[in-house]
């Protein structure tokens, strides 16, 4: 199901995965927002590469790897809820805390 409304989109797939790469990264080192969304947008970026690859080379199975990597897609989705939802909060030093 997935993979028939991606098709049209294939051609900008790698594109947007090494887009995908480069924002996790700096979602993983950066403090502000929690490690596990940079590691599920770099999971993203290589699901959007699977997708496209398979449907580039290997076409018949383009549904299957579709259905397996949507979960992993949906980390654009969870870092857009988690940024609506509760922002990008600088946490305070513990020092500073502590005064």
């Amino acid at each position: 199901m997935y993979s028939t409304l991606c098709r049209d989109c294939r051609p900008e797939s790698p594109v947007k995965s090494a887009n995908l790469r480069s924002f996790g990264l700096l979602v993983y080192k950066c403090h502000f927002l929690p490690r596990f969304l940079g590691v599920w947008l770099v999971l993203n970026c290589f699901a959007y590469l699977a997708q496209s690859v398979t449907g580039i080379m290997w076409p018949q199975y383009e549904d299957v790897v579709g259905n397996y990597s949507f979960p992993v897609m949906l980390g654009e989705v969870a870092i857009m809820l988690w940024l609506i939802i509760m922002g990008a909060k600088e946490r305070q030093p513990l020092a500073a805390a502590a005064v």
